[in-house]
């Protein structure tokens, strides 16, 4: 049976690598009704319906912030994504949602502080469209069944072996993160002659462990008169599965080095 994996934890946040952040930064702490002025309908809009993150004195992780009566907020943070599928943050739209929320912090008695220059957005939309369009990969391995077997009894060995039901398959997941390391999905229900096994790289919270999992849950369900193909339909040999592990640490490093770690919050925006 899998181990349940121990993964880096999903931590949601304002993230420069695939957002242009602008901090709201004092030397006192905000009122949280004050900074809950942010929320209102025409702030919002004024300041294009970005995401408003906040600490309080005490957290140690970013959070929604949220229209609260009492406390205080120590740290404030807009983000808004550099790239979405309507546009993207140019230099003179970041200059604009700059000047807005300085007017806003100023109230505050707080400057705006952006994370990235306008100016470099260019350079950082560049870089967020090339690791979308070379680095959204993924990995599949196709069990084939000897007969046509019940989905639900595919269901039942996967869960003995450690995965978890989803909806409409199976996935090995970590207990802090929301993505599982990778899914078991029948062919087809309710009868099938067969799984496809995989992971999308960026989402995965661990290729490299998330691969040898997939290879225990093949070499266990081998044993019961499957037979492992990979996606081009060429027996799972040593050789393949050696050639699959570089292939899935070279793409994890390729991923990391641009900012965007398989998993991290950063890597789920991006790569939607």
């Amino acid at each position: 049976m899998l181990p349940s994996p121990n993964v880096p934890p999903l931590i949601p946040g304002p993230s420069r690598a695939v957002q242009f952040v602008v901090e709201l930064v004092g030397r006192r702490t905000v009122p949280t009704a004050k900074a809950g002025e942010l929320l209102r309908p025409d702030w919002r809009a004024a300041l294009g319906q970005p995401e408003l993150w906040a600490m309080r004195p005490a957290d140690t992780a970013w959070h929604p912030m949220r229209a609260l009566i009492h406390g205080s907020y120590d740290s404030i943070a807009l983000a808004w994504d550099i790239v979405t599928p309507v546009g993207n943050v140019s230099p003179a739209s970041a200059t604009h949602l700059l000047g807005v929320a300085e007017r806003f912090a100023n109230a505050m008695g707080r400057r705006a502080i952006p994370l990235t220059a306008p100016g470099d957005l260019p350079k950082e939309i560049h870089r967020i469209k090339t690791a979308q369009e070379s680095l959204d990969a993924g990995l599949g391995i196709l069990l084939i069944a000897p007969r046509p077997v019940s989905a639900m009894e595919f269901g039942r060995e996967l869960e003995l072996l450690g995965l978890t039901a989803l909806d409409g398959e199976w996935g090995w997941m970590a207990p802090n993160h929301r993505e599982p390391l990778f899914t078991a999905t029948p062919f087809e229900v309710p009868m099938t002659d067969g799984l496809t096994l995989g992971f999308r790289l960026a989402h995965c919270p661990d290729p490299v462990t998330a691969l040898e999992g997939l290879f225990h849950v093949v070499d266990a369900l081998g044993r019961t008169g499957l037979v492992a193909f990979d996606e081009d339909r060429r027996p799972l040999t040593p050789a393949t599965r050696e050639t699959l592990r570089q292939g899935v640490r070279a793409a994890t490093q390729a991923l990391t080095t641009v900012g965007f770690a398989p998993g991290s919050w950063a890597a789920l925006k991006a790569f939607v």
